[in-house]
């Protein structure tokens, strides 16, 4: 789910009280976990199927589920919506007690591992359905995180959080700044040049996230931990990403900012005059800054390199199915029919969620004209970089990582501390950590 409705907007929803010991009640069918195989008659599939997921990423999912149970009416869907950090919660109970499990959940796709990792029983594996027959249809960076060690497929890819560069076009004719001259990383510090002698910073960095570190990691095809699964912090990728990130301040392009509230009143102001945000970002920009409609564009982030990509990543999350699930068929078709359709990602996509199923971006919803980035196609331009997004591994130590990578970065953003160095030392921290 887009992280404008999760990690981002959870922070105004966690304050609403759900009960983690909430009884998963309905009728479902009998199937039992030996009898998974792929489904030869979905219509005489019956029962209710229970989705659990948080308030926010609800949206999408009722809007695709009159239409499933149009189309296979022996179903029931019933949609149990609570606080982000309650739905991990509820899981992470539910698997060690081995009950009070909902058929299909929700899952961020950086805690992916982290529950199948600790539960590795804890999910059917998808394969046994002929998911991997259907592998392809889905970006490419979506699977590390799904995949288990021995091949097993633990989730159905649900929405994705694809990168660009948003933009005041106002500010960057001021400045003197063709937006379309901004193809890599030079030529975005060359435009923060411009700005600065105009009084405007080039993007703000909020120190209390590793957001505008991460992008940049994928963006060069890593992430906090190798294949193999080691620490990884202190690659030359890692220190390139710490590095541009310090200059860039450095140079006085970009400015540091304590928290995300501090960020949006550096756009609202103007103090600021770009950020590098994901998809998921546009509706918070629109809500937050009504009075700049028409001043807002979106185009590809730069590419770090003149060969590289200009695509990366933040967000997205996926359904899967615990192993104790009442109802496995039901939950299996309930969420390839909301995941593996284009019917369903162009609905999902008019309430703001970008599907990671490859052929969605043909959807009319996709290459409607926003009214508040001066009527631009900016979904399209989100959807193109889809493709291009590095996979990068995952592993259960994501949050001990994160969390090992914000204090290094404060150090080099906020106190300026040796890149190199700094990470270096994190990496020793967080292998010491991670018991290697």
């Amino acid at each position: 789910m887009q992280r404008s409705l999760k990690a981002r907007a959870a922070g105004s929803v966690m304050g609403v009280a759900a009960a983690v010991a909430l009884a998963l009640s309905g009728c479902s069918s009998n199937a039992a976990q030996g009898d998974i195989k792929p489904i030869a008659d979905p219509q005489s599939v019956s029962g209710t199927v229970n989705v659990l997921t948080w308030e926010g990423a609800s949206d999408p999912l009722k809007a695709v589920i009159p239409v499933f149970e149009k189309k296979y009416p022996k179903l029931k869907v019933k949609l149990q919506v609570i606080g982000y950090d309650d739905v991990s919660t509820r899981l992470t109970v539910g698997l060690q007690s081995g009950s009070n499990l909902p058929d299909v959940v929700a899952v961020t796709g950086e805690r992916v591992k982290t529950v199948t990792g600790n539960f590795p029983d804890g999910f059917v594996d998808l394969r046994k359905f002929g998911l991997d027959k259907r592998k392809t249809e889905w970006a490419a960076s979506k699977w590390p995180a799904l995949t288990g060690a021995d091949g097993e497929l633990y989730g159905v890819p649900w929405d994705v959080g694809p990168v660009a560069l948003y933009y005041r076009t106002d500010l960057l004719a001021e400045a003197g700044v063709d937006p379309s001259s901004i193809k890599t990383w030079e030529d975005y510090m060359a435009a923060g040049r411009k700005l600065k002698a105009q009084g405007h910073a080039l993007l703000p960095i909020e120190v209390d996230t590793s957001q505008a570190y991460s992008i940049l990691l994928q963006q060069q095809g890593q992430s906090y931990f190798t294949a193999k699964g080691k620490a990884n912090l202190a690659s030359e990728a890692s220190i390139s990403a710490a590095t541009l990130l310090q200059n860039a301040v450095q140079d006085g392009y970009a400015k540091n900012v304590n928290n995300w509230d501090a960020m949006l009143s550096s756009l609202k102001s103007g103090e600021a005059a770009t950020n590098i945000m994901p998809v998921w970002f546009a509706g918070i920009l629109s809500s937050s800054v009504p009075e700049q409609a028409g001043k807002w564009a979106v185009m590809e982030m730069p590419a770090l390199t003149a060969a590289g990509p200009r695509a990366s990543n933040q967000g997205g999350s996926n359904l899967l199915i615990p192993a104790k699930s009442k109802n496995p068929r039901g939950a299996y078709l309930f969420s390839m029919f909301a995941l593996g359709t284009t019917e369903s990602a162009n609905t999902m996509m008019k309430v703001g969620n970008m599907s990671s199923l490859l052929a969605a971006s043909d959807q009319p919803a996709f290459k409607e004209k926003v009214p508040y980035y001066g009527d631009q196609q900016i979904w399209s331009v989100f959807a193109k970089t889809i493709p291009d997004i590095p996979s990068v591994p995952f592993t259960a130590d994501y949050d001990k990582a994160d969390q090992v990578l914000v204090d290094a970065m404060n150090k080099v953003l906020v106190s300026g501390a040796d890149a190199k160095s700094t990470l270096r030392d994190a990496n020793a921290q967080l292998s010491s950590q991670i018991g290697q």
